[in-house]
């Protein structure tokens, strides 16, 4: 809850791992002991099965953020490429290393 707790630890904690990615090692660390441990109650295992549908949904939303942001991004060097000139020139520049860097 906001408000809570010391604002500058919370800050310093959540720039070492966000709430987002604590919570995403803990459903991983959880999902593999459930998977591993001997039979769940019907209880633990609908909630297991919720806790995989939460885990895949969040997993489908972030792919379309970074869908949606690439091909924006795309749009936008079109932009500027069809613009021609020094600032695209400067921009193939900028983007080559950083493109080679990822494999891309």
């Amino acid at each position: 809850r906001p408000g809570t707790g010391d604002a500058r630890i919370e800050q310093q904690a959540f720039e070492v791992a966000s709430y987002g990615k604590q919570l995403g090692l803990i459903t991983e660390v959880l999902l593999q002991l459930a998977e591993t441990s001997p039979e769940a109650s019907a209880k633990c295992a609908a909630s297991i099965d919720r806790l995989k549908a939460i885990r895949d949904e969040i997993e489908r939303i972030k792919n379309a953020e970074y869908g949606r942001l690439a091909d924006a991004l795309a749009e936008q060097v079109r932009a500027i490429q069809q613009h021609g000139g020094a600032k695209a020139a400067a921009l193939a520049a900028r983007l080559r290393p950083l493109l080679e860097r990822s494999g891309a």
